[in-house]
């Protein structure tokens, strides 16, 4: 499905759930998060009506920053996030909820 720039960003795990190294997130689990953000950035960019530069100059950063993020080579911050969020007119929402993650 295409994101929307209003998209929320929603990753459920079971808190339980841990690999071999004691983690409850996963290579796969960062590449996928990392996908669905570079998508709803871009999503978010191409809704402002800017290019990635004037995304970049925004955001006081640079277009090589903007491009590796868009091309899901880096998993931005939070406050990196709340900078782009900010430089395309959206606001951020970040929430954790037990639904779904009953514990025993």
């Amino acid at each position: 499905h295409a994101a929307t720039p209003n998209s929320l960003i929603t990753y459920t795990t079971s808190p339980d759930a841990t690999d071999e190294s004691g983690s409850a997130f996963t290579n796969t689990d960062e590449a996928a998060l990392t996908q669905h953000v570079a998508s709803l950035v871009r999503s978010a960019r191409s809704a402002a009506g800017l290019t990635q530069h004037e995304l970049a100059a925004r955001m006081g950063s640079y277009l090589s920053v903007v491009s590796h993020i868009e091309d899901a080579l880096h998993l931005p911050s939070v406050p990196m996030l709340h900078r782009i969020a900010r430089a395309t007119g959206q606001s951020m929402e970040i929430s954790f909820s037990s639904e779904g993650n009953p514990r025993p």
